[in-house]
């Protein structure tokens, strides 16, 4: 089997960190996978993927816009020269450029399946009704649409009015083995922490992910609580300033975008994730993996995941997240109570399911388009 994952970029979002899980999966059981990266910049993954015998092409590395029409070419000429049984795409642009690529080299792929993942809740081109039409047309193209959680189906449904049966839940998995409490904790943070309370959070520094949540509930907690925030993004520098107008500045250990997320998880103590919106929450599940008690925000896929397995609190609410974590932390019934909710609920998301499931997918007959 030949397939061809499309992706922005391979920075340390949950889209990437699932592309990074499944594709040497796949390679190791003899398919021919590529990955097409559009922007290569922050990438962690690329090295790791070759290495495992993924063919990963980086369309470019010098922070050309992937918005720019001139990407759709780009894509069409890459699969132009080659054939792939299963064409596969993850995230806007990506999604667009994948299908309309596909669709305009109707005499190549035939025969082939067009399938896209969905993995948020809630994105831009929600905003702009005159691009209605276009998407629910574009979506209509694909053989299946896959969604990393009940919310972002529900979502798409909401906006697009897409039938139920276009659609498929396919909730995003993780190597447990790599999460396990036999993992060796970064010695950097616990350094830096020395022997203080460590909360960490993995997400991009962008404006759904509330870091300001974060770094607030952080200033409600005891002095001997600190935050570890892995990631990077167009916020972080303002985020950095909100902590030291707070007075945080010890208290917070911005890591930056990492490849050894194991390895930091297993140098804290809890996890949070404030996102005001969410598909799935890979951090939370990888932090539940590790033995981390989790405390989420309770919106879209988060909510789900985390429900009956962590304690939630209303987004925004930064008291209510620091009050979760603090109850965590002066209440050992409550907190075993979690971990144990917790390691049952991980268990049912590993990647060999995952796997399983998109081989199931490619497998089926090409079905007839909406």
């Amino acid at each position: 089997m030949k397939v061809l994952h499309v992706i922005n970029s391979l920075a340390s979002g949950g889209a990437e960190r699932l592309v990074s899980a499944l594709l040497p999966r796949f390679a190791a059981r003899g398919d021919d996978i590529s990955l097409y990266v559009i922007d290569g910049r922050n990438d962690v993954y690329s090295r790791e993927l070759a290495a495992k015998g993924v063919k990963v092409t980086i369309a470019h590395n010098d922070g050309s816009n992937i918005y720019s029409p001139a990407r759709f070419f780009e894509l069409r000429g890459f699969m132009s020269n080659e054939s792939f049984d299963v064409v596969h795409s993850h995230l806007g642009p990506s999604f667009h450029w994948s299908a309309l690529a596909f669709l305009t080299l109707k005499a190549r792929y035939a025969e082939s399946k067009l399938i896209t993942t969905e993995h948020a809740v809630h994105n831009r081109r929600m905003k702009m009704p005159l691009l209605r039409s276009f998407e629910r047309w574009l979506y209509g193209q694909h053989h299946m649409i896959l969604c990393v959680s009940e919310g972002v189906a529900a979502s798409l449904m909401d906006w697009l009015s897409i039938p139920s049966r276009r659609l498929l839940v396919v909730p995003n998995g993780i190597d447990l083995r790599k999460f396990s409490a036999a993992v060796n904790p970064d010695a950097g943070v616990l350094s830096w922490a020395r022997g203080r309370t460590v909360i960490s959070m993995t997400a991009r520094f962008i404006a759904e992910k509330d870091h300001e949540t974060a770094i607030r509930a952080l200033k409600r907690l005891p002095d001997r609580f600190v935050a570890v925030f892995i990631g990077d993004g167009p916020s972080r520098p303002s985020m950095e300033a909100l902590a030291g107008d707070l007075g945080l500045v010890e208290r917070c250990y911005f890591a930056g975008t990492k490849d050894n997320v194991p390895e930091l998880l297993a140098a804290s103590d809890y996890y949070m994730q404030t996102s005001k919106t969410e598909g799935f929450g890979l951090g939370c599940l990888e932090a539940m993996a590790s033995g981390l008690p989790v405390v989420a925000s309770a919106t879209g896929g988060l909510r789900d995941l985390v429900q009956g397995a962590g304690l939630l609190f209303p987004p925004g609410d930064y008291g209510a997240c620091a009050k979760a974590l603090l109850d965590l932390d002066e209440d050992k019934k409550l907190k075993d109570r979690i971990l144990a909710a917790q390691a049952r609920k991980a268990a049912d998301y590993s990647i060999e399911n995952c796997v399983a499931e998109y081989l199931r997918i490619y497998g089926e007959p090409a079905a007839r388009k909406a």
